[in-house]
């Protein structure tokens, strides 16, 4: 992938904000003298995972160009971003310590290992979780030790993908332990076991996912998700310029081996455009969907059809999305699953478009509406407890950035959810509360005579019971790529926000339903 002469680049005030973000991460620092809406191009670095490496690059030129303000909040995030690197790879390193007895050592897929190869820092990679691969022989074992040492199993099974987190000193780390490269519904796809090598660092030795597969396994990852961060298209363009032509000879035959020739192929593509949509090539923007407040995308189910390296591929890759995915059931069973399917999930196959962070602040400012002059805190642990403590004591309201999975889909890694006083708890309201020291973002499932049981939106437990005086704070709005959504049945955030809170409760109630369900079949079988 040779890269392309540079195109002239044009003024930023008219250059998409993503683009511009995407120059930074690139390493070039042209036209930042031109840029009008620094607070833009800040929050789309950031959501975009771009911001610690743009930092890391032309942090000279955005101190030089930026606001003060502006330019101190970037420095602190690539500051924080560091910090939960490092603390990630430790909590890791002693993970797998403790495995070790049993002759079990995890292969560490992507996450900062994968930015020690591409940038020579681990931490220039805004990771939301640790990847293992485990042998699937070694999962119960692995779940077993993991559990003792304080990890908490939160979703998934041991029969593919499983979750864990654990609260730390640093705030919620998720861990995602693998024993196949690719996803159930890709089973398809003859992509073989991972290879590894040694990589030691200071003293601590790990096994990184390595060999000829690992491009085609990046490219994979990358058409599997709708709105991939910017970030992944630089990972894979900054990959793939690293190889030798013997090398990359090698990655194809590799992907092809396993079916992946033509995901490959699409992203060499990708990141092509992407490198230009950098340097301002109005065609390549429009082709990564790439406009001046949004981002356009297509379902990622249309990619894995049209990449699908047969026809029977192509059959699979839409029956992995129409089919249900727990088997069973009569003909006539199956049938109404797949008719329910189809009509719960056909909008989703249509042509998404993001809006960027901060393109509706305009109207909100017009609208007068207090809540969105909240100030946006980005702090963790213990500072955040006392600082969202002290704005809810003073009446006040703020936004935090949240990081983990537990309250899913109500709550998703990077939404900002609105903070305010926690005057009146009921069963229902989503609190922030301390446990051990640490905040707790989760949904209140009882309170009676001064004591409150939280459980996040996707966990099969309860949290342990604590005081009503460790809630800090009541949660009353999120917001993300789509829009404001309420938190609670109210129209102070206007008709859509009500709306959208609806639909959420109603997903909750279904998602409920059916984790009940399966922890009762679950129970039976174990008993069976």
């Amino acid at each position: 992938m040779s890269r392309a002469p540079a195109a002239p680049t044009p003024r930023d005030s008219s250059t998409p904000v993503a683009a511009i973000a995407l120059r930074l991460a690139f390493g070039t620092d042209r036209g930042l003298g031109d840029v009008t809406d620094w607070p833009r191009l800040y929050e789309v670095a950031r959501t975009e995972r771009c911001a610690a490496l743009a930092w890391a690059r032309c942090g000279h030129a955005i101190r030089r160009h930026a606001p003060a303000e502006i330019s101190e909040r970037w420095r602190l995030l690539f500051r924080d971003i560091s910090v939960r690197g490092h603390a990630q790879l430790a909590e890791s390193a002693i993970a797998a310590a403790r495995l070790s007895s049993m002759g079990v050592t995890p292969i560490l897929l992507k996450g900062s290992l994968l930015a020690q190869r591409l940038y020579g820092d681990l931490t220039l990679r805004a990771c939301t979780d640790i990847d293992w691969f485990i042998p699937a022989a070694d999962r119960l074992a692995t779940r077993a030790t993991l559990t003792q040492s304080g990890w908490r199993h939160y979703d998934g099974d041991l029969l593919w993908d499983e979750m864990l987190e654990r609260q730390t000193a640093h705030g919620n780390f998720h861990l995602e332990i693998h024993s196949t490269l690719l996803h159930q519904r890709f089973s398809y796809l003859p992509v073989p076991l991972p290879e590894s090598e040694e990589l030691v660092l200071d003293g601590q030795s790990y096994l990184r996912h390595s060999g000829d597969g690992v491009p085609g396994y990046l490219a994979m990852h990358l058409a599997s998700h709708a709105f991939a961060p910017l970030l992944w298209l630089v990972d894979f363009a900054t990959l793939w310029n690293s190889l030798g032509e013997s090398e990359r000879k090698a990655a194809r035959r590799s992907a092809d081996q396993s079916g992946l020739g033509r995901y490959l192929a699409w992203a060499c593509r990708a990141a092509v455009a992407a490198r230009r949509a950098s340097e301002g090539e109005s065609r390549s923007q429009r082709r990564l969907g790439i406009h001046r407040d949004s981002r356009t995308e297509p379902h990622p189910f249309w990619r894995h059809v049209w990449l699908a390296p047969s026809a029977d591929s192509t059959l699979r890759a839409v029956g992995s999305w129409v089919l249900p995915v727990s088997p069973g059931g009569t003909p006539i069973q199956t049938a109404a699953r797949i008719t329910a399917r189809i009509m719960h999930h056909w909008k989703a196959t249509l042509p998404q478009t993001r809006s960027g962070p901060g393109a509706s602040t305009a109207n909100r400012d017009s609208a007068g509406r207090t809540w969105s002059y909240a100030e946006v805190r980005e702090v963790a642990g213990r500072t955040m407890l006392e600082v969202a403590s002290e704005v809810a004591r003073e009446g006040g309201e703020m936004w935090i950035v949240t990081t983990g999975k537990s309250m899913l889909p109500t709550i998703a890694p990077g939404d900002r959810v609105l903070l305010s006083s926690a005057k009146s708890i009921r069963k229902g309201h989503i609190v922030l509360a301390e446990l051990d020291g640490q905040p707790l973002l989760h949904r209140v499932v009882s309170a009676t005579r001064g004591m409150i049981v939280t459980r996040g939106d996707s966990c099969d437990a309860n949290d342990p019971v604590i005081p009503r005086a460790s809630v800090v704070a009541r949660a009353v709005a999120s917001e993300n790529a789509w829009g404001v959504s309420s938190l609670t049945p109210s129209l102070r955030f206007g008709g859509r926000a009500l709306a959208r809170y609806v639909r959420s409760w109603g997903r909750l109630v279904i998602a409920r339903r059916v984790q009940t369900r399966r922890l009762r079949e679950d129970s039976l079988r174990r008993w069976a």
